[in-house]
């Protein structure tokens, strides 16, 4: 199954700390059915060619939107890319070239999870302020993915960053397109991201025959995985 990230940060060689190592992490598997692009390095004055675009969207089964969350929004360049991407004629109106493709959204928030609740800072949720981007994909006929979440940038610590570049990482090389829808909806409650990354991990672990459940210690999984 191959997938193409793209990549949405305006600072992501001069600032990015957490969307860097989560690509990061990506890159050191090396596989070859993963393409990642950095939209903004590629399009400085955001000039987006469509037709390339379009050619790199045709080859892949699976695209990954990257971005830091911006005024409860996406990166400006990411706006326009869907401008000029996502045609009549092509993705919508006549053309199909999307449809059937998964689409998921990768997004890390300066402020912690607490803050986009109905009772918290901002009254609405992540799935609401998203949801813009499932709509998208409705109407091209793609399958909207449950998004990545990494929030808390501002304040995140190594070993919370650590957790999230490898569940990031479990996700894009382990587990299979099969099984993704099943082990979203187990891991969509976890409170916290270290619940999350138990229950993805427990699933891997028991996929290579070592039987552990989803309350797993790294002390009892030991050098397994």
């Amino acid at each position: 199954m191959s997938t193409l990230i793209l990549v949405f940060h305006p600072h992501l060689k001069d600032g990015s700390r957490v969307n860097a190592r989560l690509l990061a992490e990506l890159a050191a598997q090396g596989e070859d059915d993963i393409i990642v692009r950095d939209e903004y390095a590629e399009y400085p004055n955001f000039s987006v060619n469509a037709d390339k675009e379009h050619e790199l969207l045709e080859a892949a089964d699976r695209v990954i939107l990257q971005f830091p969350f911006y005024w409860y929004s996406s990166p400006a360049l990411l706006k326009e890319w869907e401008d000029e991407v996502i045609t009549a004629g092509w993705a919508y109106g006549g053309g199909h070239a999307l449809k059937g493709k998964e689409l998921k959204l990768v997004v890390t928030t300066g402020s912690d999870a607490a803050k986009y609740r109905k009772d918290g800072e901002s009254s609405h949720t992540m799935e609401e302020l998203l949801s813009p981007f499932e709509v998208v994909a409705y109407k091209i006929g793609m399958n909207y993915a449950e998004p990545f979440l990494v929030q808390g940038t501002a304040t995140i610590g190594d070993a919370e960053l650590d957790q999230a570049a490898a569940e990031e990482e479990i996700m894009e090389s382990e587990v299979d397109e099969s099984e993704r829808d099943e082990l979203e909806n187990r891991v969509k409650n976890c409170k916290l991201r270290a619940e999350r990354r138990k229950v993805i991990v427990a699933h891997v672990m028991n996929k290579r025959g070592v039987v552990v459940d989803d309350n797993w210690t790294d002390e009892g999984i030991g050098a397994a995985f």
